[in-house]
């Protein structure tokens, strides 16, 4: 774990990471992606509900997010976007949100694990360099597994689909950076926004 959580910070390309809001929600733990790669729409109830945090929760027209790159760490693979406000006003997203990733064929396919409650809030803010707020993603890519094999792998993957309470914020991958992951068996992806306190 300690592995995965350096590589994690090497691939954000963030140096320190201050521990986010954190909000006890009043409302059931809500139903994250399961390991599944049936196709499936978003559904609302999978989604963090609103809750009362200091920033208010990001609607998906709040957002802009670009690509930064991929990257290698002791054998996992990774890669982040930026994300930061569409207008002035900053706003916050789950920690470790419910995702889901675009195929060719417009199937949504889940390789994250779901978190328990409390939900954990990252602001978003506008901000440059290491300040900026990071959404990233990690797998093993087995290196190192000399056993493993994955007898079926995905096409490419054309976006991440992040699940916020007013519906999905969409970040699409470059034409020339689009990830294929095992299906099976099925890669297990771990994701996180990480950003630098105020």
């Amino acid at each position: 774990m300690r592995r995965v959580v350096v590589a994690l910070l090497i691939v954000a390309a963030c140096s320190c990471r201050i521990p986010p809001h954190t909000v006890a929600t009043n409302d059931p733990s809500p139903q994250a992606a399961t390991a599944s790669l049936a196709a499936r729409s978003l559904d609302p109830t999978s989604s963090p509900g609103v809750v009362p945090v200091a920033l208010s929760p990001c609607r998906p027209q709040d957002l802009i997010g670009s690509f930064e790159h991929w990257g290698a760490a002791a054998g996992s693979y990774g890669g982040s976007f930026r994300l930061a406000p569409a207008g002035r006003d900053p706003c916050a997203v789950p920690e470790h949100p419910v995702v889901r990733f675009v195929d060719q064929r417009g199937d949504r396919l889940s390789f994250v694990d779901e978190w328990p409650d409390p939900v954990r809030w990252v602001p978003v803010r506008i901000a440059a360099g290491k300040d900026a707020t990071f959404f990233t993603l990690l797998w093993s890519g087995h290196g190192g597994e000399p056993s493993y094999s994955c007898a079926r792998r995905t096409t490419p993957l054309l976006a991440v689909e992040i699940a916020l309470p007013a519906g999905p914020f969409v970040l699409d991958f470059p034409a020339d950076a689009r990830p294929v992951l095992c299906a099976e068996p099925v890669e297990r992806v771990f994701v996180q926004v990480v950003a630098r306190g105020p």
